[in-house]
């Protein structure tokens, strides 16, 4: 998403890059007054899950039909992982910091908000697609508002996908040196295409099949 800002002309170069630095010594700072986790939980539906939810643990990320991650203090981490174990479900804990978009990052937050209103946000085009609301954004009063609510709540990742689709798009590109985000694309909608941009060839038809 904070890619996408660039690229719609919300945001300059130079102040994007401040606003990704300053958002994760936000989050590292939080992390520290909240130590948490992330457990990935696969083969679960997120309903329910939130027949189950309580002070334990935060629904963080919906990714999938089948792929859930949630945040977890680090005290009970453990006994959360073996609930959800004996539940028959597959637990990965994600190599991250802290219980991102949750309510631990609430102290981040503030933070946040102060390097925001520091930055010139423009009108977004094309729109943004928020993770936070799973629908598009353009104003900027409504991404400064998406981009803090996200800290604090789930990444909306499988309606947004859904959302897409229904709006016809077709071909999804996914650019970096991974192949995450086309497992959760496929488990979402099996007929989608996903092209993979991991190498400068990738851009040229060399790679992928696809070129420009």
């Amino acid at each position: 998403e904070y890619t996408a800002l660039y690229a719609s002309g919300v945001l300059d170069f130079k102040d994007t890059l401040i606003l990704v630095k300053e958002r994760a010594k936000a989050m590292q700072k939080a992390s520290r007054i909240n130590p948490s986790s992330m457990l990935a939980i696969i083969g679960v539906k997120e309903e329910d899950l939130k027949k189950e939810k309580n002070s334990d643990f935060y629904i963080s990320n919906l990714n999938s039909p089948q792929q859930v991650v949630i945040s977890v203090s680090k005290d009970r981490k453990e006994e959360v992982r073996k609930r959800m174990q004996e539940k028959g479900r597959k637990v990965v804990e994600l190599k991250v910091s802290g219980g991102f978009h949750s309510p631990f990052m609430e102290p981040a937050k503030k933070d946040l908000e102060k390097i925001i209103e520091k930055l010139t946000f423009r009108q977004a085009h094309p729109p943004i697609v928020s993770n936070f609301l799973a629908k598009p954004v353009k104003e900027p009063s409504l991404i400064k508002e998406s981009l803090l609510n996200q800290l604090t709540h789930p990444v909306l990742w499988q309606k947004c996908i859904e959302f897409m689709i229904k709006e016809g798009v077709k071909i999804f590109f996914e650019v970096g040196p991974s192949r995450i985000l086309r497992g959760l694309i496929k488990k979402i909608n099996p007929q989608v295409k996903v092209v993979n941009i991991e190498k400068v060839k990738d851009l040229e038809g060399g790679g992928n099949g696809f070129g420009f």
